[in-house]
């Protein structure tokens, strides 16, 4: 028989005092970027059953000890210059929202003995909207360029550090540069997502104060068809920032796609490639902006028209 072992970072490191220990976080060893969906042997399925191993997880492979189960553990992801690169807690957080095919990730676990965490390599993505529908592609974090990052263990009372390399996958031509490039580009996608989200949730939050200040009761019959009036613009505005009307992917058959969509097809396909983006993704990037500032100074001056005193509001 021929036995292969793999991940023996955790072996490799274990001593007498390693399970004396409350806490232990060990030393990651260095992951090469790969991209996620490589294709499949041709071969696949006319192996006998069991004779094929399982590929290794796509990404950092953390291993982390407690001698006690049950702790809060925190696990913060840093680059090379200190910046936050993603975190993750065995607290399930509430307020974190998905997408229908991408959730949020899991707690990760706080079992007595060891566990094993996989940091997919990503960025966390943008500011989800809650039963958001996407033609293609829902919006989601980067792939971390390579260089050196470190990972940081907090349980109450104790912090443990440890870097290791993200290496560039031996196949790629791309440089140092062009990677911190195309990341760039990215996370500024990225991040245009969220300030759209921003404001279509801004635009939901004052809509319902409204309906809260109709339901209640207004001076009179003007003062409810001037809130009718304000209800009806916002949701043009909104409208033209998100398409609220699908329930379901197909749905986008009937309905036009709008532009926090058009932005995170945008950054898929820019993803797509490990090569610097084209100057039309620049180009397409900046019109989408364009248009998502110019919806916003739409809002702007509805808000500041609207007497809101008269229906009973303080609106900034």
């Amino acid at each position: 028989s021929f036995w292969i072992f793999d991940d023996l970072a955790v072996l490799r490191q274990t001593n007498s005092g390693v399970l004396a220990d409350a806490v232990r976080l060990f030393k990651p060893e260095d992951t090469v970027r790969f991209r996620e969906g490589v294709a499949g042997s041709p071969l696949r399925g006319q192996s006998p059953q069991g004779a094929s191993g399982e590929n290794p997880p796509a990404g950092a492979v953390i291993w982390y000890y407690l001698k006690d189960p049950g702790q809060t553990v925190n696990l913060t992801l840093r680059d090379e210059s200190g910046t936050v690169v993603a975190t993750f807690s065995s607290v399930e957080d509430p307020e974190r929202v998905g997408t229908p095919r991408n959730p949020p990730p899991r707690p990760i676990a706080a079992n007595a003995g060891l566990n094993r965490f996989v940091w997919d390599l990503r960025y966390p993505g943008p500011l989800q909207i809650p039963g958001a529908i996407y033609r293609r592609y829902d919006p989601i974090g980067p792939i971390a360029s390579p260089g050196r990052y470190e990972v940081e263990l907090q349980t109450e009372g104790f912090s443990s550090t440890h870097s290791f390399e993200v290496l560039v996958d031996p196949r790629l031509e791309t440089t140092q540069e062009e990677f911190d490039e195309l990341n760039g580009f990215l996370l500024t996608i990225r991040d245009e997502i969220t300030t759209t989200h921003e404001t279509i949730l801004g635009i939901r939050g004052l809509r319902d104060r409204i309906e809260v200040q109709m339901e209640a009761g207004l001076g009179g019959e003007a003062d409810k068809r001037m809130a009718e009036g304000v209800v009806r613009q916002l949701l043009i505005i909104e409208e033209k920032l998100i398409q609220f009307r699908a329930k379901a992917t197909q749905d986008l058959i009937n309905y036009p796609v709008r532009l926090n969509d058009k932005l995170s097809t945008l950054f898929t396909l820019v993803e797509k490639s490990d090569s610097p983006p084209a100057a039309q993704d620049y180009e397409l990037f900046d019109d989408l902006k364009r248009r998502i500032e110019g919806i916003g100074v739409e809002l702007d001056e509805l808000v500041e028209d609207t007497d809101w005193e008269r229906l009973g509001m303080e609106v900034d």
